[in-house]
């Protein structure tokens, strides 16, 4: 296996992702690491672009900030639901027992490697992803990428889906220091679970309402 010391490495960095899926839809995504600290996060409104000969389609409002403390152990997703009402939702990191293979190829200057997982935790949780594959590179020594996935000895650069048609590349890296990352405190809206940051139609409706009415009274 092709791992590296992560010792004297470089320590933050700023990347940028595309996801591509099946209908043109390329939005770009963020993460940014300092030390055993990273957060991956997509601020987009609504949108509506043309797919093809005249077929409209409507992306909704997609607001959220993924949280992963390598060092802690820790995991917290913050999101805006429904008229903005801000939502978090906080659970252990679990081992996604990856299976590291011995396949390696070339990737924007960098040699990366694949290792596969059973995939899990995805932003459509109806549908069936099948396998999460993801490369690495161990000479970017941060042990996330993006989504929700983590735990490899090094960036992971690419992840596609065995029974999906998306992929998220990263398309440019930058290291300079995206400055202090510090962990959401105070007032973060609504509490929620794993379950309903992941399907907002199991939230109670009542609550997001509740919030939305005291903080109008403020």
């Amino acid at each position: 296996m092709m791992f590296a010391s992560l010792i004297g490495a470089q320590s933050s960095a700023v990347v940028t992702y595309q996801w591509n899926d099946a209908f043109g839809h390329s939005p770009t995504f963020e993460l940014q690491v300092n030390g055993g600290t990273s957060v991956f996060r997509h601020h987009q409104q609504q949108l509506e672009y043309l797919y093809g000969e005249g077929m409209e389609i409507t992306i909704g409002k997609n607001y959220f900030d993924f949280w992963y403390d390598q060092r802690e152990n820790k995991l917290l997703e913050t999101r805006e639901m429904d008229r903005s009402v801000p939502t978090h939702a906080s659970w252990e990191p679990a081992s996604l027992e990856w299976e590291i293979t011995e396949e390696t190829k070339e990737y924007m200057g960098y040699s990366v490697q694949k290792a596969v997982a059973k995939a899990h935790l995805t932003c459509e949780p109806a549908f069936e992803f099948g396998n999460a594959i993801a490369w690495f590179a161990v000479d970017l020594p941060f042990s996330t990428g993006p989504m929700r996935y983590y735990g490899l000895p090094g960036l992971i650069v690419e992840l596609t889906f065995t029974k999906r048609g998306q992929t998220c590349r990263m398309v440019s890296i930058d290291f300079e220091q995206p400055g202090d990352l510090c962990w959401p405190t105070g007032n973060l809206g609504v509490e929620v679970t794993k379950a309903q940051t992941l399907n907002s139609t199991l939230i109670d409706r009542k609550a997001l309402r509740a919030y939305r009415i005291t903080a109008s009274q403020k």
